[in-house]
C-alpha cells in the first residue's frame, strides 16, 4: 500500500476537512488521555497520522463538552486549546442520548438554530455520521458500526450537506 505523500504539517486543516486522495494509504490512531484535573471525566482524545516510518503527525483532538446532555464533544487543531471560540476550532461530534448515533459536524452555525437564516456565510455542514447496532449482550462488548458519509460530485468533492430541519440531516 503506497505511503502518504504531501506535507500535512502547516496545512492539518484543509488536509482533514478534504475528502481522501484515493489513490493514498492513510493510517491513523486515536489514543485517550485521562491525566489531569478533571480529565477522569472529560478525557482528551487525540488522533494521529502515523507514517510507515514510525513519525506520528499530530491531527486533531477533542474534548467532552461540560454541561451538555448527550455526549458533545469539541475537536481542535490545537491540542492546547478546546474551545469553541478558538482559530483552531473545527467542527463537533454529538450523540443521542442512548449514545447510539454520533454525527460530526464542522465549525459553521447551525441553520436549524440559527434566526438569520438569510446569512448563510459559514452554514454548518454534516461531515459523517455512525450508528451503533446492540448486539446479542446490549451495550458491552462489541458492536456493529455503520458509517454515513456523504457522496462525492465527479470533480471529487464533497457533497455538502446542511441541513435546515431534521428531515435533511444524514440520520
Amino acid at each position: 500500500s503506497p505511503e502518504l505523500e504531501g506535507n500535512v504539517e502547516g496545512n492539518i486543516e484543509q488536509f482533514i476537512l478534504q475528502p481522501a486522495n484515493k489513490k493514498m494509504y492513510y493510517k491513523c490512531r486515536i489514543t485517550r488521555d485521562r491525566k489531569g484535573m478533571d480529565r477522569g471525566l472529560y478525557p482528551t482524545y487525540f488522533l494521529h497520522l502515523e507514517r510507515d516510518y514510525g513519525k506520528k503527525i499530530f491531527l486533531l483532538a477533542g474534548r467532552k463538552r461540560k454541561k451538555s446532555a448527550t455526549s458533545n464533544y469539541l475537536i481542535s487543531t490545537d491540542p492546547t486549546d478546546l474551545s469553541r471560540g478558538a482559530e483552531s476550532y473545527v467542527g463537533k461530534l454529538r450523540s443521542n442520548l442512548l449514545g447510539t448515533q454520533f454525527t460530526i459536524y464542522d465549525n459553521g452555525f447551525s441553520l436549524m438554530k440559527h434566526n438569520k437564516r438569510d446569512d448563510r456565510s459559514n452554514p454548518r455542514q454534516e461531515l459523517a455520521a455512525v450508528v451503533y447496532d446492540t448486539n446479542v449482550l446490549g451495550f458491552k462488548g462489541p458492536r456493529k458500526m455503520t458509517v454515513i458519509i456523504p457522496g462525492m460530485t465527479t470533480d471529487q468533492r464533497r457533497i455538502a450537506i446542511c441541513p435546515q430541519d431534521e428531515s435533511e440531516t444524514l440520520l
